[in-house]
């Protein structure tokens, strides 16, 4: 159905979308502890 060209950008778009989902997961792990390092031990709340 699709030619080798749309199968091979289409493999480079679920990489990078792949690649973007897991930096973002890491980043939502990553950030709170080192906010609150930067913030002198108090705890950072995001909501109002």
């Amino acid at each position: 159905m699709m030619g080798a060209e749309t199968r091979a950008r289409a493999n480079v778009w679920a990489t990078a979308a792949l690649t973007g989902a897991l930096i973002a997961i890491l980043i939502t792990v990553v950030a709170p502890p080192v906010l609150t390092m930067m913030n002198n031990g108090t705890a950072v709340q995001c909501t109002p």
